[in-house]
């Protein structure tokens, strides 16, 4: 399964930065490898950057969602990660940045 993270321009947030640190965290790694995808869609409005995260099936997403909350803190303390699409394929997930 393979979920996309989306990080708006206003995250402040490099996708080569997060899927780097994803894969230095040791618990996250072991959930699956972050990378950066360059074909990610392009949203209107906003110019947004993708990770996809590939796992292996049966990782729950809350597991995910959580690891990455941890690992986003990291880079910024308010944050918010949320889920716009899912199936039994793939999951679209947003990063937000809270003021």
């Amino acid at each position: 399964m393979n979920f996309y993270i989306e990080l708006p321009v206003s995250t402040g947030i490099a996708p080569g930065e997060l899927a780097k640190l994803w894969n230095q965290d040791s618990d996250a790694a072991n959930l699956g490898e972050a990378s950066v995808d360059d074909s990610a869609p392009k949203v209107i409005g906003e110019a947004v950057g993708q990770i996809v995260i590939s796992v292996a099936t049966g990782v729950l997403s809350s597991v995910i969602y959580d690891q990455l909350k941890l690992v986003v803190a990291k880079l910024r303390e308010k944050s918010d990660v949320t889920e716009i699409t899912s199936d039994e394929e793939s999951s679209v997930v947003r990063i937000t940045v809270q003021d």
